[in-house]
């Protein structure tokens, strides 16, 4: 035990410090940590690095208290893995089968040690930046011992270091920890209800958007393909009350179609989506970066790259024409911007984003008639979208430019 014990300290001192010198930002909500007593710690969970942003927290409020990681099985199935999350202090569960072992492990540290035990509600690291909703284990934990439940939010470690990647960028995790929380017998009867009023409050807290969707009841290839056209949307939209820059959500994007092109088995169309929503990303970022700077080049050549590779599955799709074109556009080849977006028009007449973008390339290379005529042909065409709205009005602000007269011609309406 005592060599155990030596090797957690060492682990603990060595990570702690790192944590503090590299990653530790703004703290918020330091007196809610500092009592003496058991506490069960919730938080999101989107690194590995997670476990030391939380540890540097509680070793520094209360030094000498005993430390718990609630950690999944698999974690301590090969030799290393299991020797590191051995010593520091991680307790086992199956998140698939019976949890009844490491909650009576869990409950004894925190009534017989008065330790802290940390748990992740979510049950694994998320794979999109956002939060998901979360188990009832702690505040089962909480009900069956009285012990306080203490949220913890920390924002910026998944664009720090998400699952599967090996090097982190050097940012800093902001973190906010809440007031502590009781759980009463009262509560049983509504402890899910309980949990993700929960998931609410560490959400608002980490700054981070929490989804209506439990880890294992959606498919996972599907939910990251979804989650790069929002992102990029996202992004491009930039509003004002935005949980992260417009690069930190391009950057997920290239991050997860990294991984989906690489770790999962996609049909053609699915691999088009993810090469076209990277190359959106990679434009997005050059162009916010400065186009005519060194790595502006460097990832306009990847949209280039990433482009190619989307053609060479399926030369006609619209989409891919659309973000060929808009390419073009930021390197001023405008015959090229217009050839691209002439085509996706021809095999997506109805898209108003196709249409409105054909107008704008017309206008650079001074075909105002063409352009005109195709804003007309927008005011006919139905809105499917709040947004689609939006580009319909913009399409209408532009024709009053060139004449005003045409305003009660063309139906703008949905």
């Amino acid at each position: 035990m005592i060599k155990v014990s030596l090797t957690n300290k060492l682990l603990t001192t060595s990570t702690t410090h790192l944590i503090q010198w590299f990653l530790l930002g703004n703290i918020k909500g330091q007196d809610n940590l500092q009592f003496d007593g058991p506490k069960i710690i919730i938080s999101n969970h989107s690194s590995y690095l997670d476990h030391f942003v939380i540890l540097k927290l509680l070793k520094k409020y209360n030094p000498k208290q005993k430390v718990y990681f609630l950690t999944k099985q698999e974690a301590f199935d090969k030799p290393f893995s299991k020797w590191w999350h051995f010593n520091l202090n991680c307790v086992p569960v199956d998140r698939d089968g019976n949890a009844t072992a490491a909650m009576k492990t869990l409950k004894n540290k925190l009534i017989k040690e008065s330790a802290t035990v940390v748990i992740y509600p979510e049950g694994t690291r998320t794979t999109t930046g956002e939060i998901y909703l979360g188990k009832s284990g702690a505040e089962i934990l909480a009900l069956m011992t009285g012990v306080p439940i203490i949220p913890i939010g920390m924002h910026g470690l998944y664009d720090i270091l998400p699952k599967k990647e090996l090097r982190p960028t050097l940012n800093k995790v902001n973190v906010e920890i809440g007031k502590s929380i009781y759980v009463h017998k009262e509560d049983r009867h509504n402890i899910e209800t309980l949990t993700n009023n929960h998931m609410e409050i560490i959400a608002d807290l980490a700054h981070e958007r929490l989804s209506t969707k439990h880890v294992g009841e959606f498919d996972v290839k599907q939910e990251a393909l979804d989650m790069l056209i929002y992102l990029n949307s996202d992004a491009l939209r930039n509003y004002p009350n935005a949980l992260h820059s417009p690069n930190d959500y391009h950057k997920r994007v290239l991050y997860m179609g990294r991984h989906l092109l690489s770790e999962t088995t996609l049909n053609n169309d699915e691999k088009v989506l993810v090469l076209v929503e990277m190359a959106r990303a990679e434009g997005r970022i050059a162009a916010n970066i400065g186009l005519k700077t060194h790595f502006g080049k460097v990832r306009m050549k990847q949209v280039k790259n990433l482009l190619h590779q989307a053609k060479e599955i399926n030369a006609d799709n619209p989409e891919v024409l659309y973000v060929e074109g808009n390419f073009y556009n930021f390197i001023e080849e405008n015959q090229h911007f217009v050839s691209c977006l002439e085509k996706a028009v021809k095999y997506k007449p109805c898209s108003i984003r196709y249409r409105l973008s054909l107008a704008k390339a017309y206008k650079t290379v001074g075909r105002l008639e063409d352009m005109t005529e195709v804003l007309r042909q927008i005011g006919q065409l139905k809105a499917l979208s709040q947004v689609d709205s939006r580009r319909k009005v913009e399409a209408l602000a532009i024709l009053m430019r060139i004449d005003p007269s045409l305003e009660m011609e063309v139906n703008y309406g949905k």
